[in-house]
C-alpha cells in the first residue's frame, strides 16, 4: 500500500494542534486539511472470525484507489474485492466531504456490481445516515443470491427468480420513503409509493400501489394433494389418506399466520387482475389492514368472471384459535367457472347473484370448514344443471327412467334457480330452493354436509303445461313427485321417494289421479307395471304397504 498524505498546514497550525489535543479539539478540526494525493490497496486481504459462532469472515483480492485533492473537494473510491467466490466491484463518490462533517447534506453515489446483484445509489446524504436519492437495484436469480449471502432456499419452496427495483429512497431517523417505485418479480409488476416507520414495537409499512395482472401461483406453497400428486409423478396419489378423506378433501395441515405478527400495514393495490389458485379476479381494488397480528382484506370494484362484485375478510388472533369472518357480494357473474374454480363443482352454469355472511374458527382448512356459521343466498338464470335431465325425471318417475335420467349425461335447461341457505357447523340447510324452466318446476330442500363433501338432500319435481320460466309462481312446483339426491356432491345419486309418495297419497287421496299420471300408470284396470289396482288397494292398510305398492310401479 502507497499513502501520499499532504498538508498546507503551517507552523502556527501544528502549534495550535497541540493545543487542540491539549483542550479536546474536534476530529472536524483535525482532518480539515487532509490530502490523499495517491492512495491505492494491492491485493489486500480481510479477515474476521466470530468467537461466539465460530464463524471466519474472508474479504480477498481487495483493490482500492481513493481520490482526495482537499476535504472540499470531491472524494472518489473504486475498486474491487472477493467475497464467497464472488468478484465485487465498486465505485463511489463524494461531493464534499466538509460539507458533511459540517453537518450539512451532500451529493454521493455508490455502485455495487457482482453477478448474484448490482446496486447503487444517486442523490443527496446527511451525518446520521440520512439521505435522499435514486436507487436502482437488479437481481439476476434470487435463489443464487440467497444461496451465495446466506443459505440455499430449500428445493420446491416458492420465491421469484428475477427481481429489479428502482425508485427514489429518503430515510431520515426511523422513517423511510420509496416513492415513484417500480417493482418487478419476475412477470409481477408494481408501481406507486411505500413507507416504513421503524420507531413502534413492530415495523409499520404503508403502500399505494398499481398493478398488472399478478399470479401468485408460482410462489404459493403447494397443497397437500399437490404434494402427494409430486410423489406419485403426477398421479394425484390412490385418493385414499388414510382417514376417510381423499386427496381432494380438506386438508389438516396447520396454516401459518406468523407472517402477520412480523410487521402492522395498512396496504392499497389497484390490481388490473389477481389469479390465486385457481380464482381469477380482473380489474379491482385491494386494501389490506395489518395489526397486532390480525388483518381485514377489502377487496372493491372487482371484476369477477364476467360480473362484479366485493368482499372482506378479517381474520382475528386475538383468542386461542383464529377467527375468521367473510362478506361476498356478486352480481352478474357467470356461475360455472367461478363454482369450479372456488369449489371444484362443475355441475351448474348460468348468470347468477351471490350473497354470503359467515364467520369460522380454526387452525386448518378442515377445522374452518367444520366451524363454518352464517347465511347466504343467491339467484341464477338462463342456465342448466350438467350431468342429469330433471325434465324427464319429472315426466317419466319410474325407477329406470330416474337412473337413466341421471346417468345420462345430459342436462336441465332452467330460466331462474333461488335459495336462500344457513350454515352451522358445516352443514348448509336450505329449504326454499326453486327452479323454474320451461314445462318442469322443481322446489327443494335438504342438507349439504361441507366437511365429507355429501349431499342430502329432496328436489320435488312437477311437469307444468306451459313454456313460462323467469317469474314463473313458486306454487306451481308444489305436490310435485320427490327425488332423493344423496352421496358425494361430487357424484351424487337419484332416485324416488317412496315413503313420501306413499305418505303424500294417504294424506291427500284426491292428488290419487294426478300422481298416477305424473308417474305415467294408465288408471286403475291394473294396466301399468305392479298395476294400479293394486296401488289403490293398498292405500287401505298402513303407510308401508302403500310404499311397497309404488315401488311395484317402478319395478
Amino acid at each position: 500500500m502507497t499513502a501520499k498524505p499532504q498538508s498546507d498546514a503551517g507552523s502556527e497550525n501544528a502549534d495550535s494542534g497541540g493545543s487542540d489535543q491539549a483542550g479536546g479539539g474536534t476530529v472536524g478540526s483535525e482532518l480539515k486539511n487532509l490530502r490523499l494525493g495517491d492512495v491505492r490497496i494491492e491485493n489486500g486481504k480481510v479477515t474476521y472470525h466470530d468467537g461466539q459462532t465460530g464463524e471466519t469472515t474472508e474479504l480477498s483480492a481487495i483493490n482500492v484507489t481513493l481520490s482526495l485533492p482537499d476535504m472540499s473537494s470531491p472524494f472518489a473510491g473504486n475498486g474491487s474485492l472477493v467475497f464467497k467466490d464472488q468478484t465485487i466491484s465498486f465505485d463511489t463518490g463524494v461531493s464534499s466531504l466538509q460539507t458533511l462533517m459540517d453537518g450539512q447534506s451532500t451529493q454521493a453515489s455508490v455502485t455495487l456490481e457482482s453477478d448474484p446483484m448490482k446496486a447503487s445509489f444517486d442523490g443527496n446524504v446527511a451525518t446520521g445516515g440520512a439521505l435522499d436519492g435514486q436507487v436502482e437495484l437488479s437481481i439476476p436469480s434470487v435463489r443464487a443470491l440467497a444461496a451465495w449471502l446466506a443459505e440455499a432456499l430449500p428445493e420446491g419452496s416458492p420465491a421469484p427468480e428475477v427481481v429489479t427495483v428502482s425508485g427514489r429512497l429518503a430515510m431520515n431517523g426511523n422513517n423511510i420513503d420509496f416513492t415513484g417505485a417500480q417493482i418487478a418479480a419476475d412477470d409481477l409488476k408494481a408501481a406507486g409509493d411505500l413507507g416504513l416507520d421503524l420507531s413502534g414495537q413492530r415495523p409499520y409499512i404503508s403502500a399505494n400501489l398499481t398493478s398488472e395482472m399478478l399470479d401468485l401461483n408460482p410462489y404459493l406453497p403447494q397443497t397437500e394433494s399437490e404434494q402427494a400428486a409430486a410423489e406419485n409423478g403426477g398421479s394425484g396419489g390412490s385418493g385414499d389418506s388414510g382417514d376417510g378423506e381423499t386427496a381432494e378433501g380438506w386438508s389438516r395441515e396447520p396454516i401459518d399466520f406468523s407472517g402477520l405478527d412480523m410487521v402492522n400495514a395498512d396496504l392499497a393495490f389497484e390490481l388490473a387482475g389477481l389469479k390465486v389458485r385457481a380464482i381469477e379476479i380482473g380489474r379491482s381494488v385491494l386494501k389490506i389492514a395489518v395489526n397486532n397480528g390480525s388483518a381485514n382484506l377489502d377487496l372493491v370494484e372487482a371484476q369477477l368472471y364476467g360480473g362484479t362484485g366485493s368482499a372482506t375478510v378479517d381474520i382475528d388472533r386475538s383468542g386461542n384459535r383464529p377467527a375468521i369472518s367473510n362478506t361476498l357480494s356478486v352480481k352478474g357473474i357467470n356461475a360455472e367457472p367461478l363454482l369450479t374454480a372456488a369449489a371444484g363443482f362443475d355441475k351448474l352454469s348460468g348468470t347468477g347473484d351471490i350473497g354470503l355472511d359467515v364467520t369460522t374458527t380454526g387452525d386448518n382448512q378442515r377445522q374452518l370448514v367444520e366451524n363454518l356459521a352464517g347465511n347466504g343466498s343467491f339467484l341464477f338464470r338462463d342456465g342448466a344443471f350438467k350431468g342429469v335431465d330433471l325434465a324427464a325425471m319429472a315426466r317419466d318417475v319410474s325407477l329406470d327412467s330416474v337412473l337413466k335420467a341421471a346417468d345420462s349425461g345430459g342436462s336441465t335447461d332452467f330460466a331462474e334457480l333461488s335459495a336462500t341457505f344457513q350454515i352451522t357447523d358445516g352443514v348448509v340447510r336450505n329449504d326454499d330452493l326453486f327452479m323454474a324452466a320451461p314445462l318442469v318446476r322443481a322446489a327443494g330442500k335438504g342438507n349439504v354436509n361441507m366437511p365429507p363433501q355429501t349431499l342430502d338432500y329432496t328436489l320435488s319435481l312437477k311437469p307444468v303445461a306451459n313454456l313460462q320460466g323467469q317469474g314463473a309462481s313458486t306454487d306451481e312446483a308444489g305436490g310435485g313427485i320427490p327425488i332423493l339426491v344423496r352421496g358425494p356432491w361430487s357424484n351424487p345419486s337419484f332416485e324416488p321417494d317412496m315413503e313420501a309418495i306413499a305418505k303424500g297419497l294417504l294424506s291427500d287421496p284426491d292428488a290419487i289421479g294426478e300422481t298416477l299420471q305424473n308417474l305415467g300408470v294408465g288408471g286403475s284396470d291394473g294396466e301399468g307395471s305392479g298395476g294400479a289396482g293394486g296401488l289403490l288397494d293398498s292405500l287401505g292398510g298402513d303407510g308401508g304397504d302403500a310404499a311397497d305398492a309404488i315401488k311395484g310401479l317402478f319395478d
